[in-house]
């Protein structure tokens, strides 16, 4: 998938700049995507008007690749209405089942798609997948981070968070429980830490599967859901030297496990989208 002009001709004309005023830039679109977010998905964006009318501004062809195509989708009236839905924390796929999340929601539909919008401007196409196949009950592995860029802007390793799939041979009629953690994940903005746990349970006699999981954080100011954030694998502080990973734990040997980042023009976050999309559709009464 190809990165749409808009975000190009933002790119060329940042790199066009000199380093300094380059930097100073994308500090005002991050502070400016920092503050959408922080209004949980964005100013124009939320709710309806006084009369229960709708005012957000209406689609555009300037819309990011991941967004376009569902919002044309839906009457505009309904599409506003989704956004204001609050997403999953962990988004299964049929042969599992969440046991216990660290979040029991995340903020709204409208707040991940500023979230993808601000990630599609500032960073670019990251097709990596870290592959790695377990020998025993836990595994490591590194989230995909691609080549560090020579100048700040753009971020090729940013994401929104991580499509995790796993294969198995497992015939036992006893399901699988698994605790996936992410460590070493640091908000592209702010010096959170967005990283994960969640439990998880496989279903038996299944030979593979999948899940989605956002980067989120939530802070101690009462906010009622976390908010999901723009990552990117770094050094963490606790412990010390831990980079970007996913350590699995529960597991038997022979599991094939691979990780992708739900980065900028990736189908495997179009497809995030588009589940988040139809859910939040059906939980505002929609057939």
């Amino acid at each position: 998938m190809n990165q749409n002009p808009r975000t190009e001709e933002v790119q060329r004309l940042l790199l066009d700049l000199p380093l300094e005023r380059r930097v100073e830039m994308q500090k005002r679109i991050f502070d400016a995507g920092v503050a959408a977010l922080d209004n949980g998905g964005g100013g124009m964006h939320r709710g309806s008007g006084p009369d229960g009318s709708c005012y957000c501004p209406p689609p555009t062809s300037c819309g990011t690749d991941a967004i376009r195509s569902f919002q044309q989708c839906y009457p505009w009236e309904i599409w506003c209405k989704m956004r204001q839905v609050n997403i999953d924390p962990v988004l299964y796929g049929a042969t599992a089942e969440d046991r216990d999340s660290d979040y029991s929601s995340l903020s709204n539909f409208g707040q991940l798609l500023q979230a993808i919008e601000l990630m599609e401007l500032g960073a670019q196409k990251l097709d990596d997948k870290n592959t790695q196949t377990s020998a025993g009950a836990n595994l490591i592995i590194p989230i995909p981070s691609g080549a560090v860029p020579a100048v700040p802007f753009p971020q090729p390793h940013a994401g929104v968070g991580l499509f995790i799939t796993w294969s198995m041979e497992y015939d036992s009629s006893q399901p699988l429980d698994v605790t996936l953690e992410t460590r070493g994940v640091r908000s592209l903005f702010e010096e959170t830490l967005p990283n994960r746990i969640v439990d998880f349970q496989i279903a038996p006699k299944t030979n593979g599967g999948s899940i989605y999981l956002p980067y989120s954080y939530r802070s101690n100011r009462g906010m009622d859901a976390a908010a999901v954030q723009i990552g990117k694998p770094t050094i963490d502080e606790e412990p010390p030297g831990v980079n970007g990973e996913v350590e699995l734990s529960g597991l038997v040997p022979n599991m094939t496990w691979n990780v992708y980042v739900l980065g900028p023009f990736n189908t495997w976050t179009r497809d995030y989208v588009a589940h988040c999309a139809q859910r939040a559709f059906l939980a505002i009464g929609g057939k």
